[in-house]
């Protein structure tokens, strides 16, 4: 009966529906993709690459090389409310991860 019931779930799986909402979720993933580079282009055409948009402090080389087209740093990505200790006039150096 279990077999049964897992053979109905593939089949739903790979009913042309099923593959058509995939096939939409992976264009709408590779068009955000595609959109996050290319703003991640301009960000290094106009010399604002490698600093974050929320807080200003420089962006590791390691997050960088991690994912070339982030805007911000690791604080400012995980949403921590509170200003960035690490931020421009902080007296820190302006690397923070």
């Amino acid at each position: 009966a279990e077999q049964s019931h897992l053979e109905g779930i593939i089949r739903d799986l790979l009913s042309e529906p099923c593959l058509d909402y995939v096939g939409e979720v992976q264009l709408a993933h590779a068009l955000r993709r595609q959109t996050d580079i290319n703003r991640a282009l301009r960000r290094v055409e106009n010399g604002t690459d490698g600093v974050c948009a929320a807080c200003g402090a420089l962006i590791p080389p390691e997050r960088l090389q991690a994912v070339p087209e982030t805007l911000l740093c690791v604080a400012c990505a995980a949403g921590e409310s509170k200003p960035c200790r690490y931020g421009p006039g902080s007296g820190f150096p302006q690397w923070h991860s």
